[in-house]
């Protein structure tokens, strides 16, 4: 079962990870534009950058451009974020489910072999030889 989550874990975050990468894109374009103000210090290149910067970090109702989802816009940083977290919440309940898994087992199997060994068997046998068992079948 571990395996199996694991497994759909994995095939999740390479799903999520392609409109992550989008908006870790866009946070690049973003970088970008600050390299253009930093390499032309002039007040018109200023101004184009600033324009477009501030458009673009008012998009999604202020929270940036890239992929949104339920109003979070979703990066690969993020998605990494996730992710560990999610894998060390499992590191700490799995060996807790194992323990109950192989403590469940025990007694599944400690309730299978509480059957009489030979000798009480013998004694079981000696004492109700001579045992009658009235069976009263009326209702009510």
């Amino acid at each position: 079962m571990i395996f199996q989550m694991f497994l759909f874990m994995t095939f999740a975050i390479n799903v999520t990870l392609t409109p992550a990468g989008v908006s870790t894109n866009c946070d690049r374009l973003l970088m970008k534009l600050n390299a253009i103000r930093l390499n032309d210090v002039s007040h018109e290149v200023h101004e184009r950058v600033l324009v477009l910067e501030t458009g673009l970090r008012n998009a999604n109702n202020g929270k940036g451009i890239g992929f949104s989802v339920y109003g979070v816009v979703v990066n690969k940083k993020m998605i990494y974020k996730v992710t560990l977290q999610i894998f060390s919440a499992a590191a700490f309940v799995a060996p807790i489910l194992n323990e109950k898994k192989q403590l469940m087992t025990q007694t599944a199997k400690a309730s299978t072999d509480c059957g009489l060994s030979d000798a009480q068997m013998a004694t079981a046998r000696v004492l109700f030889a001579n045992a009658t068992c009235n069976l009263d079948t009326r209702l009510g």
